[in-house]
């Protein structure tokens, strides 16, 4: 096996690795690191490079966050800031830019910070107190996100007026058929995801006379409004085709399914299922899914049409999953687990 640090090499148990029939996946190879910063989650940069991200809460109630970059490989981490009031950050397409919002009040920050060389290139004080958590950066000067009660592609360097993608009330009106003051949605999204292409924006809601959450889809240019689904809704992901992956429970039924716009998600398969990855390169989808006896496991399968395919038992988790996505490449999947001694990270290699 692989030396995991200078003093400790740690043999993985094959029994955690089951035998499955042939799926035409194979993993030709797993490397698991400790993250002692104990990040909460990673984001995949390419060359087996993580951008971690920690939370933690203060004795004084204050959330603080620290930014890194880890090497897989090497098992080192370069920092990038630590114990900061981290309000919002994003990472550029081509993963080589991640634009960060600092600070509240008088003392906010909007840092550019170039991850291939690991310097700050760039920054703004006291920038706009509106801005959320959901930024999605469609450049390196522009991002959607959420401001209030619409979706904005905005300046992030303010030199152009926001565009106004959508407001709550044009999906309010959409939801009621065109009605006035139907007050079907209730408060700020609980999520925004947009497409690949951001050609699409895909928002979750809850609407309180069903109880439950929906899921809508608008034109990030024209700003029609399509709808996605609906139910108890765990997790979502948005396809490479276009449509939208669910994971929760619609009419009763717990599983995963498809949206593609018609008013019926599509069953895929039944099961308990979260923490969704959509492989960026194949039509292939990432998951973790509890057993019957609550077990987690990080499986993999093909997409075909409305079924899914070749489900593959990548590992059995015997703690907790934080994280799961994908390399840029596609060629490489990440999680990040909850072990004894803290969050550690799991590279397999999956073709």
């Amino acid at each position: 096996m692989r030396s995991l640090g200078e003093n400790k090499t740690i043999v993985l148990d094959p029994s955690l690795f089951p035998a499955a029939p042939d799926t035409g996946f194979r993993i030709d190879g797993v490397l698991k690191r400790a993250l002692s910063d104990g990040a909460t989650s990673v984001l995949p940069l390419g060359n087996d490079r993580l951008l971690a991200v920690t939370e933690d809460l203060r004795k004084d109630d204050v959330l603080t966050s620290s930014l890194a970059v880890f090497d897989v490989t090497a098992g080192r981490s370069e920092t990038i800031l630590t114990d900061t009031s981290l309000r919002s950050y994003a990472l550029s397409p081509d993963k080589s830019t991640l634009v960060y919002h600092t600070g509240f009040e008088a003392d906010n920050k909007t840092v550019w910070y170039d991850l291939k060389n690991m310097r700050e290139k760039d920054s703004r004080l006291n920038y706009d107190e509106s801005w959320e958590a959901w930024r999605y950066m469609v450049d390196d000067d522009r991002a959607l996100e959420v401001d209030g009660q619409k979706v904005v592609l905005r300046d992030l360097r303010g030199g152009q007026p926001d565009r106004v993608v959508v407001t709550m009330s044009d999906l309010d009106l959409y939801l009621n058929g065109g009605k006035k003051n139907a007050g079907y949605l209730s408060g700020k999204p609980l999520a925004l995801v947009p497409s690949s292409d951001f050609k699409r924006v895909y928002m979750q809601y809850f609407r309180p006379d069903l109880k439950q959450s929906v899921f809508l889809s608008v034109d990030a240019t024209s700003g029609d409004i399509a709808w996605a689904g609906a139910g108890e809704i765990q997790a979502f992901a948005p396809l490479r085709n276009g449509g939208l992956l669910l994971a929760g429970s619609i009419d009763g039924v717990e599983g995963l399914y498809g949206a593609d716009g018609s008013r019926k998600p599509v069953l895929l398969a039944e099961g308990t299922y979260t923490k969704l990855a959509v492989n960026p390169a194949r039509d292939v989808i990432a998951y973790v899914k509890t057993d019957s006896d609550g077990h987690q496991n990080v499986m993999v399968g093909r997409l075909s049409g409305n079924e899914l395919t070749d489900e593959f038992n990548v590992y059995y988790v015997p703690n907790f999953v934080r994280s799961l996505d994908w390399s840029p490449e596609g060629e490489m999947l990440f999680g990040v687990t909850e072990g004894v001694g803290g969050s550690e990270v799991y590279r397999f290699e999956l073709h």
